[in-house]
């Protein structure tokens, strides 16, 4: 299969009804709208693969394997920034639904930064302890200090940055690789195991 065709999990746009975006083997990030055949705009600046992306304003994020995050303007087509932390391949983006200008990226070399829009220069802060590969990062969209990740070391892990930079919480219940997180997991074991944390 040529790479261009493989394509990530799309997110949908925070501020455009029924557009999407997902991200390309061949490093591109496509912006489709739903019933188009056709995508409506393809954004292009990273040299490798694109397996995340997220859209809840209007500016969009993208993670590339090629160790970059960039923010674009997808109405003009243009990449307004590229920040750099990781030194492998960045698997996951996010972007907090209640700060405005906080970011998260995750990647193969097992570490989680956190990032400040208005100052993108250095990590705002690093979270340590998944053994492998993060594979996803997500923001609580009920507390803004609270941060889910999941592992290829078949954990999910769970900080509060008001209680410092350990995790508050490592859950171990797979037995194969734990690839999702919604406040909900879901691995490759074929089984899906949901939990309840009240104060997040």
């Amino acid at each position: 299969m040529n790479s261009s065709l493989i394509s990530y999990p799309q997110t949908w746009s925070g501020t455009a009804d029924g557009v999407a975006a997902c991200g390309a083997g061949d490093g591109a990030v496509i912006v489709w709208r739903g019933g188009c055949a056709a995508p409506l705009r393809v954004l292009r600046a990273h040299l490798s693969e694109v397996c995340s992306v997220d859209w809840p304003r209007a500016h969009l994020l993208s993670a590339s394997w090629d160790t970059t995050v960039k923010l674009w303007d997808p109405e003009a087509e243009v990449c307004l920034s590229t920040f750099a932390g990781h030194s492998q391949l960045v698997l996951s983006c996010d972007w907090s639904r209640m700060e405005t200008h906080a970011l998260a990226t995750a990647g193969s070399d097992g570490l989680i930064r956190g990032w400040d829009l208005r100052r993108l220069t250095s990590p705002m802060f690093t979270l340590k302890g998944c053994e492998c590969a993060v594979r996803r990062v997500q923001f609580s969209p009920h507390a803004p200090s609270v941060i889910a990740a999941v592992s290829y070391d078949f954990t999910t892990r769970i900080w509060d940055l008001k209680r410092g930079c350990d995790p508050l919480e490592t859950i171990r219940h797979h037995s194969e690789f734990t690839v999702r997180y919604g406040y909900m997991e879901t691995g490759y074991g074929k089984k899906e195991k949901v939990w309840r944390y009240l104060e997040y």
